[in-house]
């Protein structure tokens, strides 16, 4: 008997142990699940309030250096410019590291030719390189285009990361980029792109340690060269993601050579950079020999005044909304050629502003909406196509890109001046 009422006494005390340790168990894993909700939460509003202003200074100083202005006042101009777009590369570089981390950042495949990509992205970095007196050489890229099928903008980010971190650190000689191709199985073909360098090189202790995240070989070199240690990080991580691998070789004092491989499907022709939404009826362009007719609906005074200033250089008349309640009445009233539509408003988001468009235009014309936005973390441009958006532009956005988008939605939108 009393055998029977201990054994039956442990048991109970297992039970309630074992529903203690479950109960805590369930909760820390909410709250690992609040932690990385509230991060990525985080990530989304520090990218969008950084790209609010970085917008401003990117939009205002390329629309000022196509004023007549004095040398010194030009070469101030310049280096604001410079700098305004340093500072974007910094965001998206230190967000891309945080959505690597979190398993979060997504490749998007199509058709490109990676030796222009490559050529793109070294000749990027040429006027740097003559600045310090470099020779930055590129070998490989001859020929006829090399088609496969992958991310190109993450293809040519890994190889830039590298061309900028060997000029970065190469005060005397030579940058040299090559490319070599080497057919593999089941229609694919190899990339091996090799940075060499003849910089300070790395020490043999350092080899794997440059690679983990805010690391740099010596931490003085950050005080000499800049950095913040995420690039190399960065360019394994997007390897690795594209089933590639990011390797490097040096003599300590005499450079080093950084290998970037990977394996991609070979593919046809560059796909067309139209988007297509989920089946619908191609977006109508009007045109009636004075511009294009266009809906600016956005918030913000600064970046609003800027975007008018670029959009009226390219030949349009500009109706401006500041918010989605303001362009669904304007679209009702008026046909517009495009609708670049910001998506944190007041009153009514862009989101569902474009969808109460949509439902407005029925069977009937479809006008081109493009989101210009500073949300753009990873489903941010989905949801614009959900909503029924036709596009997605990140701010900030380049005066180049804006005219672009005229151009591919919009046959009216005529050149800047």
């Amino acid at each position: 008997m009393d055998s029977d009422r201990d054994l039956r006494n442990r048991l109970a005390e297992l039970e309630r142990n074992l529903a203690l340790e479950m109960a805590a168990r369930q909760d820390a894993e909410a709250l690992v699940r609040h932690a990385v909700a509230a991060k990525q939460q985080f990530l989304a509003n520090m990218s969008h309030e950084l790209r609010t202003p970085l917008n401003g200074l990117v939009a205002a100083s390329e629309l000022a250096q196509q004023l007549e202005l004095d040398t010194a006042a030009q070469g101030y101009l310049d280096i604001i410019h410079r700098s305004a777009l340093g500072m974007v590369q910094l965001v998206e570089c230190v967000l891309d590291a945080a959505l690597l981390d979190a398993g979060r950042l997504e490749l998007n495949s199509g058709s490109f030719d990676a030796r222009a990509a490559l050529a793109d992205a070294v000749a990027c970095y040429g006027p740097a390189a003559a600045c310090k007196g470099l020779a930055l050489s590129l070998t490989g890229e001859e020929g006829p285009p090399l088609m496969v099928v992958g991310d190109r903008l993450r293809f040519g980010q890994v190889v830039a990361h590298l061309v900028d971190n060997a000029v970065k650190f190469t005060d005397t000689g030579a940058v040299d980029v090559s490319l070599h191709v080497t057919a593999g199985p089941g229609g694919t073909c190899d990339l091996t792109i090799s940075v060499r360098d003849s910089g300070p090189g790395v020490r043999p202790e350092d080899l794997e340690r440059i690679f983990a995240l805010f690391a740099q070989a010596d931490a003085s070199a950050s005080r000499a060269h800049g950095g913040t240690g995420l690039g190399l990080c960065l360019c394994q991580g997007l390897a690795r993601l594209m089933g590639g691998a990011l390797g490097v070789s040096s003599v300590y004092g005499k450079g080093a050579a950084f290998h970037f491989r990977v394996e991609l499907p070979v593919g046809g022709p560059a796909v067309t950079d139209r988007v297509a939404v989920h089946g619908a009826a191609e977006p109508v362009r009007r045109s009636d020999g004075d511009g294009a007719i266009v809906l600016l609906v956005e918030d913000n005074p600064v970046n609003c005044a800027l975007a008018e200033r670029i959009l009226a250089r390219a030949g349009c008349r500009v109706d401006v909304a500041g918010n989605g309640a303001e362009a669904v009445l304007l679209a009702r009233e008026r046909s517009y050629d495009i609708i670049f539509m910001d998506l944190q408003m007041p009153v009514m988001d862009g989101l569902q502003a474009a969808q109460v468009i949509r439902r407005q235009e029925g069977d009937g014309p479809r006008v081109p909406i493009v989101a210009l936005t500073a949300n753009a973390m990873p489903g941010d441009r989905e949801a614009c196509l959900e909503a029924g958006m036709d596009d997605h532009l990140a701010k900030p956005v380049r005066s180049a890109d804006l005219t672009a988008s005229l151009r591919r939605w919009c046959s009216a939108a005529t050149q800047p001046a």
